[in-house]
């Protein structure tokens, strides 16, 4: 017996499943049910359902279509596998097996020309793509197959498939197909149980056949969701119309179609047909359709579904609809980000509006959830929000993007990596990774300034550099680099340092730093041993042995992650060991393998839980919900495109049937509408983000509100659409959504209010940083040594929003280099020149000089670091022999020094004092901060009560010399600045090295050619040649909508550096 029920909606067909359940339970309580269903989602939801009805839901198990088909045929005949032998992972290995030796036959031309490259992965890709071809023609045209077996046809595909399958014997589902349509009718049923398929949104005909079959022998109860009650099979489209009129060349034919309801005609193909083909079994029907309520819009187009009928087909047919109706929203924005925000505000004002409604009566789908994944997290974390949603989100991405699968990838491309130091640091990023080598996440950025400190570019070694046909050449390279950092445990690395056996050993390894340096050397030295494992080609059963024995070596046992991919490597080799495939391959086969594998190893579905469901647009997702959302809906992402291979015969030859992504994907729409209960809403990228142009949304859409402008109206006349759609700004925080002129827009965002209100008054008045002062309580700011107040005059604000306030806006300082360096910077040759001055005043020969600073790490490699060694050192001996003139050749000393002035303590040291005075020296030019830095030593130097030092401060540099002349009043002088020094820590301080410098020098110049404070302009705003101190992220932000250049600049910068020029001459 087989019979069918059909309804509209799905919570009566699993009413008519549960009363199934309860008046003909199974025979033996330890036997389970069988229930067919579409996908894991529909499974919880129907359990979730019969539990609701019968009290419980036990002892049934949910299978898929193919799953149980396979399951049928097994009952029918002894002989059938557990598994289907072919599936489409053996099938692309047993090709990958023979194609190589049918690839010169006359009829595989069109193939061999594909391959005549040779590649290795090209073959992989097209084994998997014709397996994939051929798992469809099983299915839809099994009758090809049989055909081909009997040697009926000899093109490529069908001699391809004899190879595939005769040799090895394997029986498939159009073999059992055939010998199931064999069976007489009179043979004994076997011990079938019945049959139960539930919301089964398609079969292909011969998995109808199949049924049909075992109908006759058991019972078989078909549940399927038809949106329409009224007999709906000849109902075409008017495209479909149009295709008839051009193909038969009459002129007007509408009069022998009937469209029906356009929306059930243009979307409701795949439905259609399944229904054909079920109906065709001349089954039992038993009919459950619901009625729709017709008080709001939604509720009208639905039943306009339900029963065949369109209205408005002339302007007095369309029906009027209420100017406040909201079943039905469509929300355009400009960006995926502002659709969930957006989102997020309209389902809190449904949920405001409707106590009965809940957070998981709302489900939202699109068609992409990778895209829109970061972004739901983003918005509905609400962390900083009161109002906050309970959510989930299902499908949210492939296994092979989570964190531990994409470091396993990258182990894999450990025979190709260069081993950058940014690649280890990535590694280590990886949790399981790290807790394996015994790393906590504070020891990250320690890890990373010893790589960079130490020098560390890329390659492993010379010898590993030399692979990628560069010269042997070990400088930057880890063993460079590890070796310095051990050395460094041993002994003292300091500048100037002398080097042991060719090595420079680095600074402050000491304590915990010595155990991350053994972690790091150890994990180096592992990646390395398995660069080399990696290397050799081996058969796919010791692939998958030797990267189970890689997931034990790097990754910690207890991570959750790793069940996925010893799942897709099982695979993997079942696959292989089915296929009797047993070549010796390399590795980038066996990476292409598994990231196919893990493609198809699919995470705990979380579909249905306790708060707002997200899920991707998916064949019977569209269960009941109070709320449907589809969101994502831009003209490019759905439908989806129907691409098919070029020798895909289906292609060439389409029957009635057959599966097609976009009718699926028009037929899902069709079912989300109709499933919406109270609120069918869309959203879309409607609008462009850089010029606002506008950006239509996907046929559906467009098809649905020109459905809803023909058949219904408002009560001024005007089109619904006008009120359905709602186009929202740019920004969340625009004033349009608090100004209550537009009441479709809105938002519960409180940080949106006060940026909104922000914004408002940033432009009707200034905002300065911080209209208070920020008191200082600690005393201890007022402890200061001389290099703190050197750091605070380089950049007075930097200092207070890092320092003081722990701000950090250095996003990216510090960036590793990935690559040996070619030249050098401005920091590298001070850094450089710093070590030869050392050096040279060791009177160092040239030789040791040179071999200690390549040992460094301080030059570029090759000629270019000889020609800047030359260079440099040459300059650094002829400056050491300039400040020997000026010093007599006296020996420099360092004197510490603390001093009280007035409530302030100021300590630190002078180094670089004798006799004449101190002596700060520099290849390059001073700018204005070292300027005012050596100014400060100085004034400091002024206080010292020392008889045989002279009160005066050189400044020597390769194309500058300077002094600064004793100074009478430095006590004070001191004092005021500790005093600015004190303001800035209260408020940002106006004092900008470069730019004050600017405007007092302009000030003072007789020759000044721009007034002085559009010069200190000029310099703060900086050009394409010259950094200016304006395009400081802590500057923009403590002067942000404040006027700088104001008399409180000029007062601070006459203050500063009228005594600095004062004391300073040339010499």
């Amino acid at each position: 017996m087989f019979r069918t029920y059909q309804s509209n909606d799905l919570i009566s067909l699993a009413a008519c499943l549960a009363g199934v359940l309860s008046t003909d339970p199974v025979r033996s309580p330890l036997q389970p049910e069988i229930i067919v269903v579409p996908n894991p989602g529909m499974a919880r939801w129907l359990s979730l359902q019969i539990a609701d009805r019968l009290g419980v839901c036990a002892n049934i198990h949910f299978q898929f279509p193919a799953e149980y088909i396979w399951h049928v045929l097994r009952q029918f005949f002894s002989d059938v596998p557990h598994q289907s032998p072919l599936s489409v992972d053996t099938m692309c290995w047993r090709i990958m097996a023979v194609l190589p030796e049918l690839i010169n036959r006359p009829e595989f031309t069109p193939v061999a020309r594909y391959l005549e490259e040779g590649d290795i992965l090209k073959q992989y890709e097209l084994s998997q793509q014709i397996a994939r071809v051929f798992d469809r023609y099983l299915v839809y045209r099994p009758e090809w197959v049989c055909a081909w077996e009997q040697g009926k046809q000899n093109h490529w595909q069908a001699e391809l498939w004899r190879q595939v399958v005769q040799p090895t014997g394997m029986m498939h589902w159009a073999q059992l197909l055939q010998r199931l349509q064999q069976l007489p009718k009179s043979t004994p049923p076997p011990l079938l149980q019945r049959a139960l398929l539930f919301a089964v949104p398609t079969l292909s005909p011969g998995y109808i056949q199949a049924l049909g079959v075992m109908g006759q022998h058991s019972d078989c109860h078909l549940f399927i969701r038809n949106p329409c009650r009224v007999y709906w099979d000849d109902i075409k489209s008017k495209r479909e119309i149009i295709r008839h009129e051009l193909q038969s060349g009459e002129g007007d034919i509408d009069h022998y179609f009937e469209t029906g309801n356009s929306l059930l005609a243009a979307w409701g193909r795949e439905g259609r047909e399944y229904l054909s083909n079920v109906l065709e079994l001349h089954t039992e029907d038993i009919e459950c359709f619901i009625e729709y309520s017709t008080d709001t819009l939604l509720g009208k187009i639905q039943s306009d579904i339900l029963d065949l009928e369109e209205p408005g087909s002339s302007v007095s047919d369309q029906i009027l609809i209420a100017d406040t109706d909201s079943s039905i929203k469509v929300e355009v924005v400009h960006s995926a980000m502002r659709e969930v925000e957006v989102l997020h505000d309209q389902l809190l004002a449904m949920l405001d509006a409707d106590p009965n409604i809940q957070a998981a009566d709302i489900v939202v789908m699109m068609p992409d959830v990778e895209a829109y994944a970061p972004h739901i997290d983003a918005v509905f974390s609400g962390l900083n929000d009161q109002k906050r949603m309970p959510y989930r989100i299902a499908d949210s991405r492939s296994i092979s993007e989570t964190p531990l699968v994409r470091t396993f990838l990258s182990l894999l491309n450990l025979p190709d990596s260069r081993f950058e130091n940014t690649f280890i640091l990535e590694l280590l990023e990886c949790d399981a990774l790290s807790a394996q080598f015994s790393f906590s996440d504070e020891d990250l950025p320690l890890l990373q300034m010893f790589i960079r400190e130490s020098g560390i570019r890329w390659g492993i070694d010379a010898a590993h550099r030399a692979t990628f046909d560069l010269p042997e050449n070990n400088e930057h390279s880890w063993q460079f680099g590890l070796d310095r950092l051990l050395l460094g445990y041993c002994m003292q690395g300091e500048e100037g340092a002398d080097t042991f056996s060719g090595i420079h050993p680095m600074s402050d390894i000491e304590g915990d730093s010595a155990r991350l340096v053994a972690g790091l050397i150890n994990f180096v030295r592992c990646l390395n041993t398995w660069r080399q494992r990696l290397q050799k080609p081996r058969s796919m059963t010791a692939w998958v042995t030797l990267c189970q024995q890689l997931l034990v070596t790097f990754f910690d046992e207890d991570s959750n992650e790793l069940e996925f991919i010893y799942q897709a490597l099982d695979s993997i080799n079942t696959a292989v060991t089915d296929s009797a495939f047993n070549k010796r391959v390399k590795l980038p086969l066996v990476k292409e393998s598994i990231n196919s594998a893990l493609e198809s190893v699919s995470a705990r579905d979380q579909f249905l839980g306790k708060g707002v469901t997200f899920c991707a647009l998916l064949p019977m997702r569209s269960m009941p919900f109070k709320v449907v959302c589809l969101i994502g809906m831009q003209g490019t992402a759905f439908p989806r495109c129907d691409p098919r291979l070029g020798f895909d015969l289906l292609r060439q030859h389409p029957k009635a049937g057959d599966r097609s992504a976009r009718n699926e994907d028009r037929y899902l729409f069709l079912e989300a509408l109709t499933a919406a209960q109270q609120y069918f809403y869309i959203s879309y990228v409607g609008q462009n983000i850089k010029d606002n142009a506008v950006i239509p949304p996907c046929v559906l859409v467009s098809e649905l509100l020109d459905y809803i402008d023909t058949s219904y109206v408002l009560h001024n006349n005007n089109a619904p659409s006008s009120m359905l759609v709602t186009r929202h700004p740019l920004q969340g925080f625009s004033t349009r959504y608090f100004d209550d002129k537009e009441t479709a827009l809105f938002t519960y965002s409180k940080e949106y209010q006060s940026v909104s209100l922000l914004h408002e008054a940033q432009t009707t008045g200034n905002v300065p940083f911080s209209s208070e002062f920020l008191m200082v309580s600690d005393e201890q700011w007022r402890q200061v040594s001389l290099a703190d107040l050197i750091q605070f005059y380089s950049m007075p604000s930097r200092y207070l929003l890092k320092r003081r306030l722990k701000l950090n806006l250095d996003f990216y300082e510090q960036q590793l280099e990935t690559a040996e360096p070619f030249n050098m910077d401005k920091a590298a040759e001070r850094q450089l020149a710093r070590a030869l001055f050392k050096l040279n005043l060791k009177e160092t020969a040239t030789q040791q000089v040179h071999h200690y600073i390549q040992a460094a790490g301080l030059l570029p490699h090759g000629q270019p670091g000889e020609i800047l060694f030359s260079h440099h050192h040459a300059t650094s001996k002829q400056h050491q022999q300039d400040l020997a003139l000026l010093t007599d050749d006296e020996s420099l000393e360092v004197i510490e020094f603390k001093i009280n002035l007035d409530s302030f303590t100021l300590y630190g040291e002078l180094s670089g004092v004798c006799k004449k005075g101190l002596f700060i020296t520099q290849i390059n030019k001073f700018s204005p901060k070292e300027m005012l830095s050596a100014w400060l030593s100085h004034l400091v130097l002024n206080l010292f009560d020392r008889t045989d030092i002279k009160a005066e401060t050189y400044l020597v540099s390769r194309d500058q010399s300077l002094r600064f002349t004793p100074v009478n009043n430095a006590e004070k002088l001191l004092i005021n600045l500790l005093d600015l020094y004190w303001q800035g820590l209260q408020s940002p301080l106006k004092f900008f090295p470069a730019a004050s410098q600017t405007y007092y020098s302009q000030l003072i110049s007789k020759r000044a050619k721009i007034p002085p404070l559009d010069a200190a302009a000029d310099k703060w705003q900086g050009s394409d040649r010259y950094w200016g101190e304006g395009q400081d992220r802590y500057n923009r932000l403590a002067f942000r909508n404040t006027e700088v250049f104001d008399d409180e600049f000029i007062e601070i910068a006459t203050q500063i550096f009228e005594p600095l020029y004062q004391h300073m001459e040339k010499l």
